[in-house]
């Protein structure tokens, strides 16, 4: 006899994470507290007539919109767990729809290829601050697929409308991160839709500006995107939604179905970046049901850690930026606009970014030699502090960006976009702070 599934919007979110929709479109189990994994990357159809009318459905509206479950045919358009992880994905986002893919990097491609089409013409506008991986595909992977992409500070309203009111300007997307990786800097989302709408007034429907963000840094925890203006939502699930650094995936979250699911499908179906099954089975059974608990506590550590980084004698005030501390240049924005994610509360992520504070007279070569021995330390003695170059997982981690994931942009690229010379980014885990502090201590001691 079916068990009787009570309304999953009767729960607050938390809950709804936890035990997930028990009953969806893509996969129905009764028994089991998680859903099985699907060990199958094709399957049985039960007659010609049902094959053709699945492939024909594929990237349907009607079937998003509908209660009845897709219909599968084959892993790489969709399969029972990956159904249930987007439906997750858009209720923490409050979005239309979401697909997910192999890594953050897939998912980035295809939310881009979504919209941009060089045939048109389209050029891209890229914040001049991205994760490296995306600046490199910026600087080398779209020019060869025919898209010119022009770097601009998207904090920078102004120089933003010098570009997209030109006569000859031919901007499909504005792609951003915000916060961004590394040194945190904000966009005003709402301010920036604003901008957009009264430039796309005047240009045909599929020539008008799109919003695209990465998302990964604020997570669903701290702001919800898609209320503040974004058309398309990037997250790299590798991070914190993963959580603990054992599966890598990416997500694409929209806000309208009616000009991205189709063309999104597309992306997915010929770009080929599928998460498997058994992928999704361990976001949605591991990470989903933790992700509030885990984020509302690295939040706070991180909240304390900046503050001890600002009291520290060897890194002090001006050399440690954080949305969450008053130093921090856009405070007020970051106030407004990371207020209205899944913690119902000014959240301003698990971020840090700092460098040491420089000696008087202290030549820039010495200065990072020290920035350099610093790391060193940490990778030599620290127990509850490890330096490696990913984000988001129960342990802390602390990574030189420059040298490590930003290696890509050049020394003078580096100081334009406004990194600082010995910036270091510190993502902070699950740990007892004090240990954390105490390892960070000791190690900037040595480098004293």
């Amino acid at each position: 006899m079916p068990i009787a599934m009570r309304p999953a919007q009767r729960y607050a979110v938390q809950s709804v994470l936890i035990h997930g929709p028990q009953r969806t479109r893509g996969l129905s189990y009764q028994h089991g507290i998680h859903p099985p994994v699907v060990q199958s990357n094709t399957y049985r159809l039960e007659s010609s007539a049902r094959g053709h009318q699945a492939f024909c459905e594929f990237g349907s509206v009607e079937v998003e919109q509908g209660d009845n479950a897709p219909k599968l045919i084959y892993e790489r358009l969709t399969s029972p767990n990956k159904v249930l992880l987007q439906d997750q994905l858009v209720t923490m986002e409050n979005g239309f729809s979401a697909r997910v893919f192999a890594t953050g990097m897939g998912a980035i491609n295809a939310g881009l290829f979504t919209v941009l089409d060089a045939r048109r013409g389209h050029t891209m506008i890229a914040d001049t601050m991205l994760y490296g991986c995306t600046f490199s595909l910026c600087q080398r992977g779209l020019p060869k697929r025919g898209i010119t992409v022009n770097p601009v500070n998207t904090s920078d309203l102004n120089s933003l409308i010098e570009v997209i009111t030109r006569k000859d300007d031919k901007t499909r997307v504005i792609y951003f991160e915000s916060p961004a990786n590394p040194a945190l800097r904000l966009t005003d989302m709402l301010a920036l839709r604003n901008i957009v709408d009264d430039v796309n007034k005047n240009r045909d429907p599929q020539d008008q500006i799109i919003l695209i963000l990465d998302s990964t840094f604020a997570t669903p925890y701290s702001q919800n995107p898609l209320n503040l203006g974004i058309d398309i939502l990037i997250h790299s699930l590798t991070k914190n939604l993963n959580g603990f650094g054992t599966r890598m995936g990416g997500a694409v979250i929209i806000n309208d179905q009616e000009r991205f699911l189709t063309e999104l499908d597309m992306e997915l179906k010929d770009g080929g970046a599928v998460m498997l099954d058994q992928v999704a089975w361990d976001f949605l059974t591991y990470s989903i049901p933790t992700f509030i608990p885990r984020m509302r506590q690295k939040t706070e550590t991180a909240m304390r850690l900046a503050r001890f980084l600002e009291e520290h004698p060897q890194v002090g005030k001006g050399n440690v930026v954080f949305p969450g501390l008053e130093s921090f240049p856009q405070y007020e924005l970051a106030q407004k606009q990371m207020s209205n994610g899944l913690a119902r509360k000014f959240a301003p992520g698990d971020m840090i970014y700092f460098q040491l504070k420089r000696k008087q007279d202290e030549s820039r070569e010495a200065y990072l030699t020290r920035t350099a021995f610093f790391l060193d330390s940490i990778a030599d003695d620290s127990y509850a502090v490890t330096l490696g170059v990913s984000l988001g997982l129960w342990k802390t981690m602390i990574e030189s960006p420059a040298l490590m994931t930003h290696s890509s942009y050049t020394e003078d690229q580096l100081i334009q976009s406004g990194f600082l010379p010995g910036g270091m980014r510190l993502a902070p885990g699950g740990e007892d702070p004090k240990d954390i502090e105490s390892d960070l201590d000791d190690g900037l001691e040595k480098a004293a």
